[in-house]
């Protein structure tokens, strides 16, 4: 078990927001990194030091992720990003759209870094009526999957009024598409034609 005085040292060393000695002390301390020494570390909006505690946090980073994304540190988004899985990542996506524009560097960030279309970002932009987000996230997403995600939902109950709003609002940015694929088509094609005469 490693001593108190290295703990009170460390933990006083990330309050310090001072790397240098928290990497000296992490060469003596054996144990993972719990979550609060790394959450100490967002607050303080630390990236280096988040850098040095990541890879030795216990278990999930989807904690520290999170805590990040409320806090609005791309810094050390960044820094957690790489010791995060796929679904972490996802969520922290869904997380940082439910804080709006405000965190627009942090969406486009987390969206090169997650599987945009399995997500429910797209989803969470419309409950939240994040505009801008949404037609960021649009062409990254898989709208006609969620769309019938949504609708499966139904089975086990009425639409409650998000459910709703996100259906109108996938259905007519779809048809918007839609009409964009067709129109480009048939300007493609009259081109073909008029260029052959």
């Amino acid at each position: 078990m490693p001593s108190v005085d290295i703990y009170d040292d460390l933990m006083t060393a990330i309050h310090q927001r001072n790397a240098i000695e928290v990497a000296g002390l992490l060469e003596q301390w054996p144990d993972d990194v719990n979550d609060h020494m790394l959450n100490c570390a967002v607050s303080y909006n630390a990236p280096e030091i988040v850098a040095l505690l990541a890879p030795r946090a216990v278990g999930e980073c989807r904690d520290g992720l999170a805590y990040a994304v409320s806090l609005g540190h791309l810094e050390c988004v960044q820094a957690l990003t790489p010791y995060c899985s796929d679904d972490e990542c996802k969520s922290a996506l869904s997380e940082a759209v439910t804080h709006g524009h405000r965190r627009m560097e942090i969406v486009e960030y987390l969206a090169q870094h997650c599987d945009v279309k399995s997500s429910y970002a797209l989803f969470n932009a419309v409950l939240h009526e994040e505009y801008e987000i949404f037609e960021f996230l649009f062409p990254l997403s898989d709208p006609w999957r969620l769309l019938d995600e949504t609708r499966k939902n139904f089975q086990e109950g009425p639409p409650n009024n998000h459910e709703r709003k996100c259906i109108a609002w996938f259905e007519q940015r779809m048809a918007e598409e839609q009409r964009k694929t067709l129109l480009n088509h048939i300007c493609d094609t009259a081109v073909v034609r008029v260029s052959k005469i």
